[in-house]
């Protein structure tokens, strides 16, 4: 018999999702549940052309950030190679390394140097790196979605750091999402959802509750938005990649 998975989200180029499944004999199927749009881009070009002097770091928590950063500083003319090498020493705080990975394809004329880069899998195991920075040292340079959650700027300005925020994305729902879960059937082994903004676009078009398949979360985060809308995660992956979330699902099925 053969296993089917459906991945809530985008299939990208040599996708990880697709390669690793379909080696352990699953049959997927991708539907793109979100489309992102750059927001602010004539703020954050204004910060890069002015540089980052004002900023102790940069906080990046997805590679939309660096979509959007990437995108401003296209939209540059001119900036010295002064300015250049300022962004370069600038220390910078990744949730994820694919966001490390987008920022250094990117933007290698601003950030080509990650011995500045810390990298966590997740905000919760980056903020300690963040709160052992000097308060006074200047000005937390934060990029984030509409999306996104409260747990390091909230943290960071209990402990009186100084958060910059910008709004450099918005998450909106995917133009074809309603067509595409129509044609979903019941026959899919398992069903894989990305985040909990996926999983309300997907609730609002469907009752998750006619497919008969087990449920899988890429997180605690989404793992916990599941269960306040009613479904049980049959696993959650260790963290959030291909790699652990195939570990998962295997293990549940031995």
């Amino acid at each position: 018999m053969t296993k089917r998975v459906v991945l809530f989200k985008k299939k990208d180029t040599h996708d990880a999702y697709d390669e690793l499944f379909t080696a352990h004999g699953f049959s997927t199927q991708f539907i793109p549940v979100l489309d992102h749009v750059s927001t602010h881009i004539d703020t954050i070009k204004d910060i890069l052309t002015a540089g980052p002097e004002r900023f102790s770091a940069l906080i990046l928590t997805s590679h939309r950030s660096v979509h959007a950063m990437a995108e401003a500083y296209d939209q540059i003319t001119f900036m010295s190679e002064q300015t250049k090498a300022a962004w370069n020493r600038l220390p910078v705080y990744l949730v994820g390394p694919h966001t490390a990975h987008v920022l250094s394809n990117e933007l290698p004329a601003l950030f080509n140097d990650p011995s500045h880069w810390t990298v966590a899998p997740r905000a919760l195991e980056l903020l300690p790196h963040l709160m052992a920075l000097p308060t006074a040292a200047g000005e937390l340079l934060f990029l984030a979605g509409d999306k996104r959650r409260d747990l390091i700027p909230t943290e960071l300005k209990a402990a009186r750091f100084h958060v910059h925020e910008i709004q450099s994305y918005a998450t909106t729902r995917h133009a074809n999402l309603p067509n595409r879960l129509s044609q979903l059937t019941s026959l899919s082994s398992w069903y894989v959802y990305f985040s909990p903004s996926g999983l309300h676009y997907v609730l609002d078009c469907i009752d998750p509750h006619q497919l008969n398949g087990y449920l899988a979360a890429i997180g605690p985060t989404t793992a916990e938005a599941m269960e306040q809308a009613g479904l049980k995660p049959d696993v959650t992956s260790s963290a959030p990649d291909a790699q652990h979330l195939l570990d998962a699902i295997v293990r549940s099925m031995k």
